[in-house]
């Protein structure tokens, strides 16, 4: 449209920037900006506004920064966004014509039926193309022949029966265009059966343009994830040609669909992260059944969120107020039954799981015990009828009752609709890539902490003869002229150039992005190659990400993997040392410490509050520390390794006071003198374990004693529970399917999706919210009835209780009731309001309430019965006197200001100095005695990665399947450590006690986690460590949808008072 204007084209980031605006304006030279935010630069506002004005010499002018431009009328200003949904201010979608240039499935479904046709069937796409010029031509000659024919009429004079002249040009047309109308039909004809012969190659565009959409959708995944559609249809081009030929079209189309399939797995999947592999082929797997109609909308729905209740309110009513424990697992079996059996193709299953017998009781049926109780459910055939199920439908029944496995049968389900291709694990090979690549296309590693591909590319590049033709630079904000320089060098003569670090320097990339789209294709050197090596940014350039190849590199998963690696890269240190035994089995007690620290954050926060990225220069300076200490030391004492590894190497990293403990033990663990790990029955070192220390001598020895370790990990290894394992698995389950559910279409009429926000729920939702809602306390009412004194902190905690949750309850209130109104058109819906209908939807609690709540993981149903619960005993506790003899700790806001203000108020009444204060801690196993004046008693918390046995009256190994357990009532007793001494159990384990199951949190002035509430000492028949190694803690709240409340029940009764009001 404006080529022949000579169109320019720049972006925001640009140097020359301002200077092109000024010449485009003053020459009238059309002006295209690309790749746009969703805020433009505030420079350009004048010209959106049009803001011109008469210049002393009368010509029209605008003022652009401090600079007075002529304006001329021929100037046209053209931006361009790449994001896939854009939320533009309403200010600039008022001041611009807003086009949407994105593709529709139907038009690329259109566009890629005509590229396979050309391929495949070239004399019919030239047929069509010629047939459809015709048709153009015939329309067109007919058009004029009936514009002629009214003319004439227009135009006769008197009886036009009498015009000769008239009537044989009135006859003559009607004869043409008999002709045109016959060659029209015969062409329409055979228009006709061109498209049924094309329309057998339908299945084959159809199934390229679900694989568009369905890759278009992992950029919301990770912002490195982009893709261009010229890449994939180039891509889409290449599998054509190179897919297996056959006579018979059938077996084409079946083979074209296989190979391409196969072929955007494997290239996209190179620049995936491992996680998002599984992600991005189930995605396909999903969208070619949706397109088939083949899965149903509910049991999706059903799928991704876990089976929402459609009814806010109902979970609270199904509480048993006079219970006091948390939901075993057959009842989360129960209540996951509940809701599957909603589902049409699920109905009657909740009966067949728990038939009722001649009494009335129902028990759960033997066969489905022993499924539920399986190890490997997924390796035997599900009960009864059951196992008749679809795949897609086998998974959502393993997502309801045993989400453990539910990522097993996922690749299950892959592999079935896809291939087992399509769940290996593929290893990097460069040379395959190189080849793969053309100087055009720069290759982009994305990095993971502690990864650099540098070493294997320039020993790949010494394999190519390249090694003395790779300028490798690390960028930096000053760097990038010197790059270009580089760049423009090595392409003449056909080097290769490394750019390292690119994030670091973000502000120069849109001009390497600028010489990417510009490359000189004269002088580009065949052998010219451009790697870049960029961790993930949120700022890095879009379509320097959509034209180059991207390479992932990520660490390698498990001991066995990380092991071997290491023994690879310290084989110099190896031979050195591999006639000297001791010597042997102490490296390789560092080889497993570091891959242990390593893989130990797959378990989540039983792993390590905070997930570290350890990395290999961890590894080599406690080596080198090693090293020393075997030359200059007889003794071989490992304990000044362990500190400094503890404290510096390793612990530099350790942000968290309880990892740092966690860390300490396991290094005192796994670095110990070799007659101790040998003797002690139960270290992962023994002569038992499978991670024994070898017996051999010799690198090659070693090497292969390494690759005959178990493929997959014991937890014990780790010092954790087998329970780990599953608690491992549910995470994982859980945050694939969240990831889903952020990728769902807010509205997409076109979309291969069937699945669409019904906002008629949304509304019904919001309504029972607004109706179950607790009301907000009067602040003046509980001050007059709890009046602040210096003698009684608890009362300040109070206060600032009910402030707290007066302000998440008028927030709450507020954007349901904003929304509600949005909905039914009385507001306009904005970007936020949008991102909260979302959240409701999908049963997530939206961020707009997270901001002004308390820490909590809990899904929206299971949260708005939380708070309901914990605004009954803030109002139980206005309503008494004092503070109850029992207090929920699980309910407060700031549990943390509670036991300092349980030390404040020990501490005034007495007059003793606060830092003096400590307390121990007791569990009431049996009933409650006479409450002691400073003593408290606090309840509603649970025990994770242990279990309190009542018999023993101490911490003992969870059971099976058995993740959390209730914790008895604690009492807390103040004392003054400078007047009388703590009387505490001889062998007791100091448990942190956290308010949510992820741990973490942000650190305040004095390095303490948000997360992160009090410490108890709960007595123990083993080792302390023992529990430190199981990651044993104590939580405040559990993110089952359904959580019975440990509250007295008294607590629950929620009177109506003078207190409250709407």
């Amino acid at each position: 449209m404006e080529k022949n204007n000579k169109l320019i084209i720049t972006s925001f980031g640009q140097p020359d920037f301002l200077r092109l605006v000024e010449n485009c304006i003053h020459f009238g030279t059309p002006l295209l900006i690309e790749g746009i935010d969703q805020h433009v630069d505030p420079i350009i506002e004048p010209i959106l506004l049009k803001y011109t004005f008469k210049a002393e010499e009368g010509l029209p002018a605008i003022r652009i920064g401090d600079k007075v431009v002529t304006y001329n009328d021929k100037f046209r200003l053209y931006m361009t966004s790449k994001h896939p949904n854009p939320q533009f201010p309403l200010e600039l979608c008022s001041q611009v014509n807003l086009i949407n240039f994105g593709i529709t499935p139907t038009g690329l479904e259109e566009q890629l039926l005509n590229t396979v046709v050309r391929l495949e069937r070239e004399e019919l796409e030239q047929q069509k193309t010629v047939l459809m010029e015709s048709i153009a031509s015939n329309k067109r000659d007919l058009k004029e022949i009936e514009d002629k024919t009214l003319f004439l009429l227009y135009g006769a004079e008197g009886d036009i029966l009498e015009d000769e002249r008239l009537i044989d040009t009135l006859a003559a047309s009607k004869h043409t265009s008999d002709e045109i109308v016959k060659r029209l039909e015969q062409s329409i004809a055979m228009e006709s059966a061109i498209q049924s012969a094309r329309i057998q190659y339908q299945p084959v565009a159809c199934r390229a343009s679900i694989l568009y959409f369905s890759l278009a959708d992992m950029s919301a995944v990770n912002h490195m994830y982009q893709f261009s559609l010229q890449t994939f249809i180039q891509m889409f081009t290449s599998s054509i040609i190179k897919a297996e030929p056959s006579d018979e079209l059938a077996t084409r189309v079946f083979n074209l669909n296989d190979y391409f399939t196969y072929s955007v797995y494997r290239t996209v999947s190179y620049g995936l992260f491992e996680r998002d592999k599984l992600l991005f082929a189930f995605l396909m797997a999903i969208a070619i059944q949706q397109h088939r109609s083949e899965i149903s909308p509910h049991e999706w729905h059903f799928l991704i969120t876990g089976g929402l209740t459609t009814r806010v309110s109902a979970s609270l009513s199904e509480h048993d107020p006079d219970h006091v424990t948390i939901l075993s697992q057959e009842d989360i079996w129960k209540d996951a039954l509940k809701k599957l059996n909603s589902l049409s193709t699920f109905s009657g299953i909740s009966d067949e799981i728990y038939p009722m017998d001649h009494t009335g009781h129902s028990s759960v049926h033997p066969l489905w015990k022993d499924w539920l109780a399986s190890p490997n459910p997924q390796k035997q055939n599900l009960p009864g009828k059951w196992e008749l199920i679809s795949p897609f439908q086998k998974l959502v029944l393993y997502r309801a009752l045993r989400p453990d496995k539910a990522m097993t049968i996922v690749q299950q389900y892959i592999s079935e609709r896809l291939g087992p291709k399509f769940v290996d694990v593929s290893s990097l090979d460069l040379s395959l890539i190189y080849e793969n690549s053309t100087p055009y296309v720069p290759i982009v590693f994305i990095l993971s902490p502690g990864e650099n591909p540098t070493d294997e590319l320039f020993n790949f590049a010494a394999k190519k003869d390249m090694s003395k033709r790779i300028h490798s630079l690390s960028l930096s904000p000053d760097q990038g002229p010197i790059a270009e320089k580089v760049i423009e060098g090595a392409i003449d003569r056909g080097h290769w150039v490394l750019l390292q670090n690119c994030h670091l320097a973000l502000p120069w990339l849109p001009r390497l992005e600028k010489i990417v789209r510009e490359w000189p294709t004269d002088r580009l050197h065949s052998r010219f190659r451009l790697w870049l090596t960029t961790a993930p940014s949120e700022h890095f350039p879009v379509s320097l990400l959509q034209v180059g190849f991207k390479i992932t590199c990520e660490p390698l998963t498990g001991i066995k993997a990380n092991v071997l690696r290491m023994i690879q890269k310290l084989k110099d240190q190896i031979v050195q040392h591999e006639l000297q035994e001791v010597a042997i089995k102490q490296m390789w007690s560092m080889y497993i410490t570091h891959a242990v620290l390593l893989e130990r954050k797959k378990f989540g926060s039983l792993g390590w509050n905070v997930p570290y990225d350890f990395s290999d220069p961890d590894l080599n300076i406690t080596f080198k520390h090693w090293e020393l200490i075997w030359k200059n030391q007889t003794g071989r004492d490992m304990k000044a390794l362990r500190y400094m590894a503890g404290e510096c190497y390793y612990g530099g990293r350790v942000t968290d006071e309880w990892d740092r403990r966690v860390l300490r033990e396991l290094l005192s663990w796994y670095l110990q003198p070799l007659k101790v790990v040998e003797n002690s029955p139960e270290h992962p070192l023994n002569a038992a374990s499978p991670y024994k220390y070898p017996s051999i001598k010799g690198y090659s020895h070693l090497l292969e004693y390494a690759k005959k370790l178990p493929n997959h990990d014991d937890p014990n290894v780790f010092g954790l529970h087998e329970n780990a394992n599953m608690t491992s698995a549910n995470n994982e389950c859980f945050r694939f399917f969240e990831t889903i559910v952020a990728l769902q279409p807010r509205q997409k009429p076109n979309s291969h999706s069937s699945f669409k926000i019904n906002e008629n729920t949304v509304r019904d939702r919001l309504l029972e919210i607004l109706q179950q809602m607790p009301q907000v306390w009067i602040m003046e009412d509980v001050m007059k009835k709890h009046a602040v004194s210096y003698g009684d902190s608890f009362t300040t905690v109070l206060h600032q209780e009910v402030l707290a949750y007066n302000t998440l309850i008028k927030v709450i209130i507020r954007s349901c009731s904003h929304t509600i109104q949005a909905l039914q058109g009385g507001l306009v819906i904005t970007s936020e309001m949008d991102e909260f209908i979302y959240s409701i939807y999908f049963g997530s609690v939206p961020s707009q309430w997270r901001a002004h709540s308390y820490m909590s993981n809990k899904n929206l149903s299971a949260y708005m019965v939380d708070l309901t619960l914990r605004c009954a005993f803030i109002q139980s506790w206005i309503d008494s006197p004092q503070i109850p003899s029992i207090v929920n700790i699980s309910a407060l806001f700031y549990p943390r200001k509670f036991i300092i203000a349980f030390l404040q108020q020990y501490s005034r009444r007495h007059g003793y100095p606060i830092d003096t204060i400590s307390y121990t801690s007791h569990v009431m196993d049996d009933n409650i005695p006479a409450v002691k004046p400073d003593s408290i008693y606090i309840s509603g918390l649970h025990l994770e990665g242990a279990r309190w046995s009542k018999e023993d009256h101490s911490l003992a190994e969870s059971l099976p399947k058995e993740l959390y357990t209730s914790m008895p009532l604690i009492r807390l007793d103040p004392y003054c450590t400078t007047k009388s001494e703590a009387t505490e159990e001889k062998k007791t384990y100091s448990c942190p006690v956290y308010v949510t199951l992820s741990r973490n949190g942000n650190l305040s002035s004095v390095s303490v986690s948000s997360n992160y509430v009090c410490t108890v000492e709960l007595p123990t028949t083993v080792s302390p460590s023992h529990w430190v190694h199981s990651g044993a803690a104590l939580i405040c709240q559990l993110p089952q949808r359904k959580r019975r409340p440990i509250l007295v029940p008294f607590m629950l009764h929620y009177p109506e008072t003078a207190t409250c009001r709407q």
